[in-house]
């Protein structure tokens, strides 16, 4: 059905809650393998339909997670998804989005993969206030949660995943601020329960987050900034001006 595709999904504490693979298809099973802490391997092996693989992964935490996903192999596109997502596609009149069936998620990857032809790093915009959003794509943006990749168009070398919180925004930093647009697909969205028991939860901390944000502002110093209402483990937001990112790599 899709030619050279992989789709990953990172998790970790919740092999009885596999919200991910039941709201897409059955029919994308035989590309997906969900990355586990190793120890957790047996728990999720014995969990999750015999159909998908599970790949054991040392490590803890976002990035070295991320980092181990994407060189699984050398070529060929990737979409990862969290864990834990629910998806939404977009009205005709483009007004608000409408929960997706599983079945529904055949045309979202193939969305997905028809932009990786043209972009090397590709996702998908949030279901809060997406309606708003411009229709199709915009450009050079934050995204999270779902991401796609191209390992045949990212640029030698690759982007890496580089700190503990906020890994997904220094990677889509480092391809604009060398060139290379990156896409925000705004035909879908998903949404997540912040803060769900399992995932992220059995080690993020405020330590985490303040030494991500200290580590993004030295890497971005021109380009993050902090303010705004305080989040659950730090007393102010991190905010990205795109504008200059696209200014550092010469994109109009």
């Amino acid at each position: 059905m899709f030619h050279d595709l992989q789709i990953l999904i990172p998790s970790r504490s919740r092999a009885r809650n596999q919200r991910t693979i039941i709201n897409l298809s059955k029919d994308l099973w035989q590309y997906l393998a969900i990355v586990v802490p190793t120890e957790q391997y047996h728990l999720y092996r014995t969990s999750v339909p015999e159909e998908i693989k599970v790949l054991p992964c040392d490590g803890i935490g976002n990035c070295v997670t991320r980092q181990f996903m994407l060189h699984t192999q050398k070529t060929g596109k990737l979409i990862t998804f969290d864990d834990d997502l629910t998806f939404y596609k977009r009205t005709e009149d483009g007004t608000k989005f409408i929960r997706m069936m599983p079945v529904d998620s055949l045309d979202m990857v193939s969305h997905i993969l028809t932009f990786l032809d043209k972009y090397p790093f590709v996702g998908l915009v949030d279901k809060f206030m997406s309606q708003h959003t411009p229709r199709n794509f915009k450009e050079c943006a934050r995204f999270n949660e779902v991401y796609g990749y191209n390992r045949d168009t990212l640029p030698v070398p690759w982007p890496e995943f580089r700190v503990p919180h906020e890994e997904e925004h220094d990677f889509n930093l480092q391809l604009i601020t060398r060139g290379h647009k990156t896409a925000v697909i705004t035909e879908y969205s998903k949404g997540q329960r912040t803060f769900a028991p399992g995932g992220c939860a059995d080690w993020r901390s405020e330590a985490v987050f303040a030494n991500a944000y200290t580590e993004m502002k030295k890497l971005w110093p021109q380009i993050v900034s902090f303010g705004g209402k305080a989040t659950a483990f730090a007393p102010y937001r991190i905010r990205y001006n795109w504008d200059q990112a696209k200014k550092q790599g010469g994109i109009t």
